[in-house]
């Protein structure tokens, strides 16, 4: 009898929590990632350079009547507009791609995962739960990707502009680097039920898309037992729990954006006092003061942009969470014997003294290609045998050879 066969490839190592999946997800795109990263970024630099060099023209050009240097700033505003559009247009474009992609890699790789021989991953699962998780999860997942190029475009944004506020003056561009990290701390703290409530959402969805897979699947059973208004009511208590779960999760991210909202605007209307009281003082000239309530405006959307990373990362980690609990099936038992997949599989099937309960002494031997009847009094003796056939069920006695491997 032939050795067992063994797959000489090496397992990939599984994930080990939704964390592992955010970065697996994030390291399957990082080509397009890192581009939308450097081009967003980019885009937001000349966002920030925009109220700068208005306040030039005002200081240079305008104060002082000369018209070459106002044509010179005019000229450079009109670069750095082309710029900054250039690098949004094609930032955007590569952070969409990294979202989809990275989605549709997660997608494969869990059908592989559901597809291998030993179904460890889909058992005990509803097809509707696993259609949620293949589904919605991965799509949360692949937006989280595009959301590192956001944020990192957000973080070029603040930190550039703290250090423009702090070339005018020291206090307003600290006020900027101390009271984001603060802001940023808060709303993380407060995005926490969000991710546990996000869970909640997505797992009652997935019990009334099960249900309603299962529902189908066995509707002429309900119509034969006349329960198709038992069935009725029973789905529509699922929905209504599914509904509940989605509105509870909305609201909790509507009050989160609110809260972020606000505080991003009680921080860049501190700036914008600050530097009003400085004007009004004469350490800051006119042309300053112009950009510094410019960069004021433009720092809310970073800001708030910022703010709601938090909100993304705890949905983004309450569906990773459900989909590395797929990835992290167990796998088979140890003596579990797989035939290796780049060895063809001819298909002669052999069955040599094969005993179990109702079974006794069962012997066959298929070709290749044949097809074989068998006359089985005992219904119990046939499905024990297409239960060992299938290896869902260890036979006591006999043995059962795949081309000579059991």
């Amino acid at each position: 009898m032939q050795p067992p066969a063994q797959d000489a490839r090496p397992a990939a190592p599984p994930p080990r929590g939704p964390g592992a999946v955010l970065a697996a997800a994030a390291r399957s795109v990082r080509g397009p990632l890192l581009g939308s990263l450097v081009l967003l970024a980019g885009h937001q630099a000349g966002e920030a350079l925009v109220p700068v060099v208005v306040g030039v023209v005002v200081d240079r050009a305008v104060d002082e009547g000369a018209a070459g240097a106002l044509l010179g700033c005019l000229a450079l505003l009109a670069a750095d507009f082309l710029f900054l559009s250039l690098c949004y247009r094609f930032g955007s474009r590569l952070s969409t791609r990294a979202r989809e992609h990275s989605a549709h890699r997660l997608r494969v790789r869990l059908a592989g995962r559901l597809l291998a021989h030993d179904d460890a991953a889909g058992r005990d699962r509803l097809p509707g739960d696993l259609l949620t998780v293949t589904g919605s999860d991965t799509q949360v997942v692949g937006q989280f990707t595009s959301w590192l190029g956001m944020t990192t475009g957000n973080l070029v944004a603040v930190g550039l502009g703290a250090a423009l506020l702090l070339r005018m003056s020291v206090l307003l561009g600290l006020l900027v680097l101390l009271g984001t990290p603060a802001v940023l701390l808060l709303m993380n703290r407060a995005g926490r039920p969000l991710e546990r409530r996000g869970a909640a959402e997505q797992a009652a969805a997935a019990r009334a898309a099960a249900t309603a897979v299962d529902y189908v699947s066995g509707l002429r059973v309900l119509k034969g037992l006349r329960a198709e208004r038992t069935a009725l009511r029973h789905y529509e208590g699922v929905n209504r729990e599914s509904l509940r779960a989605t509105v509870t999760a909305a609201r909790t991210e509507a009050v989160l954006d609110g809260a972020g909202t606000l505080l991003a605007g009680v921080l860049v209307a501190a700036v914008a006092l600050v530097a009003g009281r400085l004007a009004l003082g004469g350490d800051l000239g006119l042309g300053d003061l112009i950009a510094c309530v410019g960069l004021c405006q433009f720092l809310l959307a970073p800001i708030q942009g910022l703010l709601e990373l938090g909100p993304a990362l705890a949905r983004a980690r309450a569906s990773a969470r459900r989909v590395a609990v797929l990835l992290d099936a167990p796998a088979p038992p140890p003596g579990t014997v797989r035939l290796p997949e780049d060895v063809p599989v001819r298909g002669e099937l052999t069955v040599r003294g094969l005993a179990h309960e109702a079974l006794r002494g069962v012997d066959l031997r298929l070709a290749p290609g044949e097809h074989l009847g068998l006359v089985v009094p005992e219904p119990v003796a046939a499905a024990e045998l297409l239960a060992c056939l299938a290896g869902d069920l260890a036979p006591a006695h006999g043995t059962i050879c795949l081309d000579g491997v059991p």
